[in-house]
């Protein structure tokens, strides 16, 4: 299942990376019907958006975590009872992981290389039709660079500081940010008049889709990506 291994990639490069570990432990007290795609599924929903916030959320989930592995050690019989524990758990923390996603949709990331690269590619993965081994090469296995759509340093010097301020913390929020392949990124530049062939030798969905709008790219744009991925994600953790 190559989705798996994807969401399984996905796990691995959140703040809890150790949480990798825990399907082999969730087999082990299982039996014939651990479905391994969905448990995987429901601990990457559960980490990512904790993974996204700072440091008290982290290590609070840390301590949720370490809880999760108890009750499916403690689980009274195999099989059905790691299901009902990884049910319980995520229905519980639905609050907090919907009430969390503006906040993750709205923060700067650009700073932050975790944060920027996994959203950038769960924003690849929700807006890529096809779950098969060409986005499971072009999410790890490929050299990119996060792309600000609207460069944080305009080439035109002499209003880069008029066109910082008017976009304010927009500029490096997720909708103003693409992974792009890095041999692109670094022919592009920051030379607006390249983006959009740039833009449409991407092999990445979720940077092809704005070829035809870059050349007048903006910050009302930006802001309605941003809402659009923010739904995306919202629909995601709820399915």
């Amino acid at each position: 299942n190559v989705d798996n291994k994807i969401i399984r990639h996905m796990l691995y490069e959140t703040r809890y990376s150790m949480a990798w570990n825990f399907t082999e432990i969730a087999r082990f007290f299982s039996d014939h019907t651990f479905d391994q795609y969905m448990f995987d599924l429901k601990l990457f929903k559960l980490v990512i958006i904790p993974s996204l916030r700072f440091a008290k959320i982290v290590n609070d989930w840390k301590i949720k975590l370490r809880d999760l592995l108890v009750e499916i050690a403690n689980a009274e019989s195999r099989g059905k009872a790691v299901n009902d524990v990884m049910d319980k758990i995520f229905t519980d923390e639905k609050s907090f992981i919907a009430n969390e996603i503006e906040n993750v949709c709205y923060q700067e990331i650009a700073w932050s290389p975790r944060w920027k690269n996994l959203l950038c590619k769960l924003t690849e993965y929700l807006y890529s039709k096809n779950r098969d081994q060409a986005l499971l090469e072009r999410l790890f296995f490929r050299p990119f660079d996060v792309e600000h759509i609207q460069c944080a340093n305009d080439e035109d010097i002499a209003n880069r500081e008029q066109i910082k301020n008017k976009w304010g913390s927009s500029l490096h929020v997720i909708g103003n940010l693409v992974m792009l392949e890095q041999d692109i990124n670094r022919s592009i530049g920051n030379k607006k008049e390249a983006k959009s062939s740039g833009y449409g030798r991407s092999s990445y969905i979720s940077v092809r889709m704005l070829t035809e709008i870059v050349d007048t790219w903006n910050k009302t744009y930006a802001d309605r990506r941003k809402t659009s991925i923010c739904e995306q994600i919202k629909t995601f953790l709820a399915e």
